[in-house]
């Protein structure tokens, strides 16, 4: 019998380091909400859009001769906060919709190729209306307790918003006890969705 594909949303950091070992050890799916944004800005810098989300280059200022500046009042963009700064602007200004709706496209695009997945995961939740796409979807939304993240972050707001069927991971130890916990949860997410014998 084949199983119900689970979908599951992290809000909080380190929430790629969870979606990474649940693509390359169990077969998940990973459908990034920052990848529209990363591409655009990739093509507004004659950048490949894997320049733009690479790990290294985050912090690196949006363009190479335009220093990051040194005022607290009025730092030069970097790559994440230009990420950051478009999201912020479709979510807040220009059309609350878009995040979910495109959530949605790629969602039923990832389970049309992706049918013998095991799951999807969502490893950038930022905003509450995200979080509850994924709730409306029969997901579980995974909030990763992180004690150096500061509360005004969006990550960090978005612990305001958990509801009572979300899942929390403390992340105090090491990144060993991250991913055991997180393999816990779906585990016992998965034993909980198969059909009773």
């Amino acid at each position: 019998m084949t199983q119900r594909q689970l979908l599951i949303g992290l809000a909080g950091l380190p929430t790629h380091v969870i979606a990474n070992h649940l693509q390359d050890q169990h077969g998940w799916v990973v459908i990034r909400i920052s990848e529209p944004f990363e591409e655009a800005i990739a093509a507004l810098i004659g950048r490949s859009a894997e320049y733009v989300r690479h790990p290294d280059t985050t912090r690196q200022p949006l363009i190479d001769t335009l220093p990051l500046g040194t005022s607290l009042h009025n730092p030069a963009p970097t790559v994440r906060s230009t990420v950051q700064a478009m999201r912020e602007g479709f979510a807040d200004s220009l059309h609350p919709d878009f995040l979910p709706c495109f959530l949605e496209q790629r969602l039923q695009e990832a389970a049309a190729m992706h049918g013998d997945a095991p799951g999807f995961v969502v490893p950038d939740l930022v905003y509450a209306h995200e979080a509850s796409f994924i709730r409306r979807h029969d997901g579980v939304v995974i909030h990763v307790d992180n004690p150096t993240m500061p509360e005004w972050t969006h990550a960090g707001r978005l612990r305001a918003s958990k509801t009572p069927k979300d899942f929390t991971i403390p992340f105090h130890g090491t990144v060993g006890d991250l991913l055991m916990n997180a393999d816990n949860i779906v585990r016992n997410l998965r034993a909980s969705t198969e059909p009773s014998r």
